[in-house]
């Protein structure tokens, strides 16, 4: 239906035709009604392109060109790379080397626990076995052979400087030491071998080192070899008992590899000449010492009770220790800065250089005695103790492991106060962990003539591991050993080793 709204024609000459109403679906609307929401319409499919026509998509609009790397940015790239490439390849050598120092340490502990158990199975702490050395030929005498063949007056005189008081068997060393002149027997059975100008106590400033102080004997720790390494006249002798220190004295766990030409291919273990036994590399070494605990545990080494007594006995493994060199054992003065559980701080003084002659101890080497002194090794402290006297001493000696050193290249003086000019002496401080040692500081580390400011320290190159237990040795009254009838003549060498 249609209305004509009247408007005419007039100058448009147009009619208006409105619509009464609008069709949504099949609803009409009047003109009249209210609007409504408008209901949503999905939208028509748009129409299929006709026959022949293209359906590609219209070309998309064009994107601005992008700035490519320039050569500046490349090599700055490189260069940052190559500085982290460095620093990680720097890791490596410092990995290697902890990792062989651990391998070090852990092969010498589980050779030192290894020693041990040899030593006392084998029967090696029996002091009858015990070797010395004299002043005309090689360890002809046994300790307690030495101790009865003495006098009455000589056994209480001078016992301590005479037979010693702390023992170190030591078959490699006896066997590797120079035969030169300057290396005597006498030398030679001093631990260490002492690189000093007077190698008796008469240096000492504290009188509590007077029992060991006679110009004409010898130092109170004490190389020893074993009675089955002897006799050693002879060339073929001394090469027999090097064989037998060899085969007993070297550990044997580190099996000597032979890496084949093909990288792929594994290593194979090496045989000796017989084709019989494995070969071993020998980098691993081992020595024992003994120290007593008290002043009869000293005596009972002599007297023929040492089953009695308790002794410190420990065993020291040594990687690539240098046997034949006598700079490889050094000895240097101590005094005690700080005490305390486990260990301390000790300021270590060169002995002075040789002038002139005398009884003063002077150190003879051409090197610092400090140059073998390195961190995680182990050293030895020894020197009088203090619950000791001149009618009843006995020297304390232990091992201990160097956990810090200070002073290189610092000048250090007489108070270990670094200086800016050289000082005379070359000085260390170093920390050691171990056992308690019976020595407090004193007031101030100058005064010479007290005892805890007179000690001395070893130094051994390549000392690595050390096992200590306090026990009872083999031999005296409970054994059944010679020692058991206390005899009044020298008694005769039981045989009773393994090897």
């Amino acid at each position: 239906m249609k209305r004509d709204l009247g408007l005419g024609t007039g100058d448009w000459g147009l009619k208006a035709t409105v619509a009464c109403g609008l069709a949504v679906g099949a609803r009409v609307l009047p003109l009249h009604a209210k609007p409504q929401a408008a209901i949503f319409q999905p939208p028509a499919p748009s129409p299929q392109p006709l026959s022949g026509a293209s359906s590609q998509p219209p070309a998309p609009s064009p994107q601005p060109r992008r700035r490519g790397i320039s050569l500046t940015e490349v090599l700055i790239s490189m260069g940052l790379l190559a500085i982290g490439l460095l620093g990680v390849a720097a890791m490596f050598p410092v990995g290697s080397y902890y990792l062989l120092k651990g391998e070090i340490s852990d092969r010498g502990s589980a050779a030192a626990q290894a020693a041990f158990s040899d030593l006392v199975n084998r029967g090696m702490l029996q002091p009858e076995a015990w070797m010395m050395g004299n002043s005309t030929s090689f360890w002809n005498e046994s300790l307690p052979k030495r101790y009865w063949n003495a006098t009455a007056m000589q056994r209480a005189t001078f016992p301590h400087s005479t037979w010693g008081s702390v023992y170190v068997l030591d078959p490699l060393g006896v066997m590797s030491a120079p035969t030169t002149a300057g290396y005597t027997p006498p030398v030679v059975s001093q631990f260490p071998i002492v690189n000093v100008f007077n190698f008796t106590c008469t240096g000492a400033n504290s009188p509590s080192w007077q029992p060991w102080n006679y110009a004409t004997k010898r130092y109170p720790i004490r190389r020893v070899t074993l009675n089955p390494m002897l006799p050693l006249a002879t060339p073929a002798e001394r090469q027999r008992a090097g064989l037998i220190a060899e085969q007993l004295f070297y550990s044997q766990d580190d099996l000597a590899i032979e890496l084949p030409e093909q990288n792929d291919r594994p290593g194979q273990v090496r045989w000796d000449a017989t084709g019989t036994t494995r070969a071993y590399d020998g980098h691993y070494s081992w020595i024992a010492t003994v120290s007593p605990t008290t002043y009869a545990a000293t005596v009972g080494l002599w007297a023929g009770s040492p089953g009695a007594s308790l002794y410190d006995v420990s065993v020291a493994v040594f990687h690539r220790r240098p046997v034949s060199e006598p700079a490889a054992e050094r000895q240097v003065l101590a005094a005690v800065i700080s005490s305390g559980t486990s260990g301390g701080q000790l300021l270590l003084t060169r002995f002075p250089p040789p002038q002139g002659s005398g009884g003063t101890t002077k150190d003879t080497s051409a090197t610092t005695p400090f140059e073998h002194l390195k961190l995680g090794q182990y050293v030895t402290l020894y020197g009088p103790h203090p619950q000791g006297n001149n009618a009843q001493p006995f020297l304390f000696f232990q091992w201990y492991r160097v956990v810090s050193i200070e002073g290189e290249g610092q000048n250090l003086n007489e108070e270990g106060v670094p200086q800016t000019n050289p000082q005379p002496l070359d000085r260390r401080i170093v920390t050691l962990r171990g056992p308690d040692w019976p020595w407090l500081p004193a007031a101030n580390v100058t005064t010479g003539t007290l005892l805890s400011n007179d000690l001395r320290v070893g130094i051994y190159n390549g000392a690595v591991a050390v096992h200590t237990k306090t026990m009872r040795l083999s031999g005296g009254a409970n054994s059944g050993s010679a020692w058991a009838t206390a005899p009044t003549i020298p008694p005769t060498i039981p045989r009773k080793y393994g090897w």
